[in-house]
């Protein structure tokens, strides 16, 4: 193969950072070849290629972090680094992104053809060396079955050179699976392995590849009743797989498993996992009696997530270790408990449920995402149960899908206490789009926390927030109470400052707040916006504050 007839290669994963490092690296070798190197003690001082003379472990290290199309053209410098480059121990072979760069105007067949040339020319360039396979890609959104016989040669060809890590990508058609070739349950140097719209047998791969200790099958065939067993594994992702039915793990030092059933969960054993510190369970089979006998064992388990798993009714989870919990779309849960004391992140999505209690540390940072209400006073009242649970959280983000299930009713506010009284951050998302009522929104957050300090709103607009200031609240202070049916401190007697921030183009909304906040809070000494400061000149007025507060002048 000509260099100069090479097709452009796609880039590695390495990050945006080999950009800078991949130019210097082309300019200092292309001003070598040309006898003008970035430094010369005089004109006469000849080129020096620093680079080239380094031994070849370091350039190949040095080529790890280039581009993948920037590695294959230093094949073209010269018959040195041509043959740095067939030694080069890492092969990346991205079809999607091989295409990308050719023009729009050629033929897909034609790019197609490039493609398996250029696959089929680095695979023979390199049958005559001895040098082990770092890493080995492939991936390919097409897949035909003319492409099999090509790719069963690479892995072949990976696997005789103790390759380390392969990753073999294809897009899985109805019914059309690459099925993997013998060789790889044979391939004893394999440490981290990805397959994805493959056919295999699990269970001979582990037995024939006793080093693997990251596996990832997405999209696969061929599992149905299995049972995994390995010393070494560390991670397993199962994503998708078709026809999988039962699946038992044993391994001892796995220490992260993420399960996707898709549309067919599928029932799952954990034995002998007792190193495990993430799970995830994604449209499984599990129940309550699942989860008190799995979690209960998982003593180092720290971050868990459930998520469309429909069978669950009831979820108790009781775990000294816990730190993150993400509990989504498990829809016919009728009752929650939570006891996770090391709790710092937690994430609700679904239907206003019964949670019976909930108890984490005070760093939490929650968030509640709400299926639509239905307006009615009983499924506020129940949100008001959820959200009693959470004021002591650090910080707070309710989403809802519109604006009318952030509206507690009046009569609800009237006979219940605010349930947030010690929460100071909250966040507020409205789903759909509409024109908020920024009003009632602040309204309705100080009822829900009387003492909040930070107050974000979030819509399809842009994020708006409220700072609140107060006086210091002494405890032994026999200021009267708010509302003689609410006997707490509140912002209406103890807020001094506000700041809003990005409210510029609503004019008519932020008088609507001005006006709020002089009419309702009693020491207000000034509503600032980022850009703008109101002072505030008060009447004097003894008259107790929410039902006729003192009147407050800009």
């Amino acid at each position: 193969m000509q260099s100069d007839t090479l097709p452009v290669m796609a880039e590695a994963s390495h990050g945006k950072q080999v950009f800078s490092c991949g130019g210097k690296l082309k300019r200092r070798i292309e001003e070598a070849r040309k006898g003008k190197p970035e430094t010369m003690a005089s004109s006469n001082t000849e080129a020096v290629d620093r680079i080239s003379n380094l031994p070849l472990p370091i350039i190949h290290h040095l080529m790890s972090f280039l581009p993948t199309k920037d590695a294959t053209r230093t094949s073209s410098l010269s018959k040195r680094w041509r043959s740095i480059f067939y030694s080069f121990p890492i092969l990346d072979f991205d079809h999607f992104l091989f295409e990308c760069s050719f023009s729009r105007s050629m033929p897909y067949v034609q790019i197609r053809e490039k493609f398996l040339n250029y696959l089929y020319d680095s695979i023979m360039l390199r049958l005559d060396q001895e040098n082990n396979i770092q890493k080995f890609r492939f991936q390919t959104n097409d897949h035909d079955p003319e492409f099999d016989p090509l790719i069963e040669l690479s892995i072949n060809f990976s696997v005789k050179r103790n390759v380390q890590e392969l990753n073999i990508s294809i897009s899985q058609s109805p019914d059309q699976y690459f099925t993997v070739p013998q060789s790889l349950y044979n391939a004893r140097s394999i440490t981290v392995l990805k397959l994805t719209g493959s056919k295999l047998n699990l269970s001979d791969l582990l037995s024939g590849c006793p080093q693997i200790e990251h596996l990832s099958l997405q999209y696969c065939d061929g599992l149905k009743n299995i049972k995994v067993s390995s010393q070494k594994l560390k991670t397993l992702e199962l994503v998708c797989c078709q026809g999988l039915v039962f699946l038992e793990i044993e391994a001892i030092n796995l220490e992260s498993f993420i399960y996707n059933g898709d549309i067919k969960p599928s029932e799952v054993k954990l034995t002998a996992c007792r190193f495990l510190k993430t799970l995830s369970m994604q449209h499984c089979k599990i129940t309550e009696n699942w989860l008190e006998d799995h979690i209960s064992k998982l003593l180092l388990l720290e971050n868990l997530a459930l998520i469309g798993c429909i069978t669950l009714r009831k979820v108790k989870i009781f775990h000294k270790q816990l730190r993150k919990f993400h509990f989504v779309a498990c829809g016919r849960v009728a009752e929650v408990q939570i006891d996770t004391p090391m709790l710092v992140s937690f994430m609700y999505r679904g239907h206003v449920t019964f949670f019976r209690s909930f108890n984490s540390s005070g760093l939490l940072k929650a968030t509640l995402t709400l299926a639509e209400g239905d307006g009615t006073d009983d499924w506020f009242v129940n949100l008001w149960e959820i959200l009693k649970f959470f004021g002591h959280c650090k910080v707070l983000k309710l989403v809802y899908i519109s604006h009318k299930d952030t509206m507690f009713p009046k009569d609800v506010k009237d006979r219940l206490l605010p349930p947030l009284y010690d929460l100071k951050q909250l966040e507020i998302e409205v789903v759909k789009s509409s024109v908020l009522n920024y009003t009632e929104l602040v309204d309705t957050s100080l009822w829900l926390s009387p003492l909040l300090e930070m107050l974000q709103i979030t819509s399809s607009e842009e994020v708006k927030s409220v700072k609140f200031q107060y006086e210091k609240i002494d405890d032994d202070d026999q200021e009267p109470y708010c509302c003689e049916k609410h006997p707490i401190q509140c912002w209406h007697n103890h807020l001094k400052k506000v700041t809003m921030e990005n409210f510029d183009g609503i004019d008519d909304q932020k008088e609507k707040l001005l006006k709020y906040f002089s009419e309702n809070a009693k020491l207000l000494e000034s509503v600032e916006e980022v850009s703008k400061p109101f002072k505030v000149s008060r009447r004097v007025s003894s008259t107790k504050i929410n039902k006729c507060g003192p009147s407050m002048l800009f």
